[in-house]
């Protein structure tokens, strides 16, 4: 089994898997695995939607992979069905306002700390509940205020109920590839990166035209630089799947060389079960060699600062779409006023004070460029006292350039 000198190979292990499948179809792929890439690392789920797996078979799973050289992590998947369940909500992710839904976590929680040194939760560690616990408790907060708060407060709880069950215990919140509505189900990265001991960055671009989120590919690179800017040092790496993808082997192949290319050090594949016997394995291997001979003469990746401010959204993808055309981009969270450079689209006009910092980096003798979305979003925030242009709001269709 190979392994790279750049970057480690991880596989996330679902946990309706788990609790279902027998012990030979997981050696399986394990043996599978050995044939074509070096798999240094699983995140074994203890839970998912409606299955959590047995202590005594988890330690009968563990024991597989830890004998076959393979590193072992907990994981959590933070979707739910209770009995008689009815609340309105998306992906079945658990209502954080409702008592039983919270002991509910707090015991996989507790339960997968005490079997591991490691936890990674998956991309659903989210809220989109609207019942009416949750419309009472949100009061007049607007629900992106109302659900950042409410997700900061118990990640600090359930952070520290790890920590009592297992003080080793190193926590780590992926994030999903959909950065410009975090705030509006609670992913709050500008306080989680302090709360838990590792960020992780969802990089799955999928297929550009046929997905139902229409991702650039340029995303498999601007999520880890973008997350790599949010929690310097913390970020354990990028996680691609297949979804939307199955259909074009060189999609799935870019997700994983962009990942790399963004400086990520470790590379999840999702996941375990489905990747058994798959065809897009053997190429992926291939790539992974001659991507980790490219990486050995490359140093650390740098691009023009492109700001999107926490909690922020605008032009949908525009730094994406951007990307795909050839910039190099770096999107950072802050206002990167060292710079001399900054682009700006309408994500920064979330920042209340943009103009004001606008006037004095420009006044510095630095260079912004800004869209016209941007333009148009600061109308009312003064920035006609720094141009003439003005926002009209018609388009031109081109098909050369």
């Amino acid at each position: 089994m190979q392994h790279y000198q750049n970057f480690k190979i991880a596989s996330y292990v679902r946990g309706e898997f788990l609790a279902q499948t027998d012990l030979s179809e997981i050696q399986k792929g394990i043996d599978f695995f050995k044939q074509y890439l070096g798999l240094d690392k699983v995140y074994l789920d203890t839970h998912r939607e409606i299955y959590d797996v047995p202590k005594d078979k988890l330690q009968k799973i563990k024991k597989m992979f830890q004998e076959a050289g393979i590193q072992i992590s907990g994981a959590i998947t933070s979707t739910v069905r209770l009995s008689d369940d009815h609340k309105t909500r998306i992906f079945d992710t658990f209502c954080f306002t409702d008592p039983a839904y919270r002991n509910k976590f707090l015991e996989v929680v507790r339960y997968t700390a005490s079997e591991f040194d490691e936890i990674i939760l998956d991309d659903f560690f989210f809220t989109s509940c609207r019942c009416e616990d949750c419309i009472k408790e949100k009061g007049q907060r607007t629900w992106a205020d109302f659900r950042l708060k409410q997700m900061a407060d118990f990640s600090e709880e359930m952070v520290r109920a790890a920590k009592e069950v297992n003080p080793k215990c190193n926590f780590i919140i992926k994030y999903p590839n959909w950065y410009e509505s975090y705030q509006e189900c609670g992913y709050n990265p500008r306080v989680q990166k302090d709360i838990f001991d590792g960020i992780y960055t969802g990089t799955e671009s999928r297929h550009p035209k046929y997905s139902q989120q229409h991702l650039q590919r340029y995303l498999s690179y601007s999520m880890i630089r973008l997350m790599e800017n949010t929690a310097p040092g913390k970020n354990g790496g990028g996680w691609i799947d297949q979804g939307d993808s199955e259909a074009n082997i060189n999609i799935w192949l870019e997700q994983a060389i962009l990942t790399l290319l963004a400086g990520a050090k470790e590379l999840t594949l999702f996941s375990f079960s489905e990747l058994t016997d798959s065809q897009v394995i053997p190429p992926l291997g291939h790539q992974l060699t001659r991507i980790d001979n490219l990486l050995t003469q490359l140093g650390t990746p740098y691009g023009l600062p492109v700001y999107e401010p926490y909690d922020a959204d605008g032009e949908d993808q525009l730094m994406n779409y951007l990307g795909m055309t050839g910039l190099p981009l770096e999107p950072m969270p802050c206002f990167p006023d060292s710079k001399p450079f900054v682009l700006l689209t309408a994500s920064a006009a979330c920042d209340r004070a943009i103009v004001e910092k606008l006037k004095t980096y420009v006044a510095a003798g630095n260079t912004a460029v800004v869209t016209s979305g941007f333009l148009k979003a600061c109308e009312a925030q003064g920035i006609r006292e720094m141009t003439s242009l003005s926002f009209t709001g018609r388009k031109a269709a081109g098909r050369e350039y």
